[in-house]
């Protein structure tokens, strides 16, 4: 599996910003989270959440009031999850998967594909609404 995840590096190639990713992480109460890739730090995964019956985001992982930007162990499972790389957490700790582009984790997942047939395509789109970017396109 190394080198089919090694090929799959060597295949990521530069592409110019696709604008913004956005994963649903879960709800508290009246609070939505969410992951956001190339938000207001470029090049980084960042917390966000809204009132349940707002349409603003916010930077952070609570309120307005908290700026807890970086990423926290829920997004981190989150992440993972929706692009299908559990079996890699180990490989891929919060410092890490936090820089990682769309693009770079959809091919760590094929790469996974690749070594195992028993598993089905895996299509990644993004969360943001009226931007349904595909992983492939985002780096």
């Amino acid at each position: 599996m190394e080198a089919a995840v090694a090929r799959a590096a060597e295949r990521i190639e530069a592409v110019s910003d696709h604008g913004q990713f956005m994963l649903w992480v879960d709800q508290s109460g009246d609070i939505w989270h969410a992951t956001d890739w190339n938000w207001l730090r470029k090049g980084e995964w960042m917390l966000s959440n809204r009132d349940a019956n707002g349409i603003r985001w916010y930077p952070g992982n609570d309120d307005f009031r908290t700026r807890e930007y970086d990423l926290d162990e829920k997004a981190r499972k989150a992440i993972l999850v929706r692009f299908g790389l559990e079996s890699m957490a180990d490989k891929l700790p919060l410092e890490k998967l936090g820089t990682m582009s769309p693009k770079t984790l959809i091919a760590l997942r094929r790469a996974i594909e690749e070594a195992d047939p028993n598993l089905g395509k895996l299509e990644v789109f993004s969360d943001r609404l009226g931007d349904h970017i595909q992983a492939e396109n985002c780096s």
